[in-house]
């Protein structure tokens, strides 16, 4: 008869997550920098999505219990929120659109930084958050930008383009396009 996994007080507190914070030196920063930002990091509601509350919280979906991998991954893309500063711009709602878009992107260069620090010190891959062709995408797209042929700005643009077929976690039944 399985065993039940016990409940980590907060996805920071799960063993399982320990020996990707130690190949990860990205994360662990972006992490420390939630601390120092005083924001608490929990255990969300099954299947209702992983997300960051502004200046308040992360939320991981506690679906991700004892599985390390897919905790640092959700914790990589809501570091990569939290960390974009560019103030929205309001000025229209393709303006806006197109800011929040951005967002996604850096939270997505966020998460393949991260993917490619645990690969390089010898961990698992622990993949970058998109479905079908799009992972692979946000990561030629982080190839260029790490190799200095676009800058973070290009790198962003291009993955927000990319990202806008994406459906939410929070919501996948939509896209993020108008």
């Amino acid at each position: 008869r399985p065993v039940a996994l016990s409940r980590p007080a907060s996805p920071l507190a799960d063993p399982s997550l320990v020996p990707f914070l130690a190949k990860s030196p990205t994360l662990r920063a972006g992490l420390a920098q939630v601390e120092r930002d005083d924001l608490d990091v929990v255990w969300g509601q099954a299947g209702r999505g992983t997300y960051l509350v502004p200046g308040e919280k992360i939320v991981i979906d506690e679906n991700a219990i004892g599985q390390g991998s897919r905790i640092a991954r959700s914790l990589s893309h809501e570091v990569g929120h939290h960390l974009f500063t560019e103030p929205s711009d309001l000025t229209s709602r393709q303006s806006y659109v197109n800011g929040r878009l951005r967002g996604e992107a850096a939270a997505t260069l966020s998460n393949v930084q991260v993917q490619r620090e645990i690969v390089a010190a010898g961990g698992p891959d622990i993949g970058v958050s998109g479905t079908g062709g799009r992972p692979q995408q946000y990561g030629a797209i982080a190839v260029e930008f790490q190799a200095g042929r676009i800058n973070r700005s290009q790198a962003l643009r291009q993955i927000a383009e990319v990202f806008k077929t994406e459906a939410p976690s929070v919501g996948p039944h939509a896209t993020y396009e108008l």
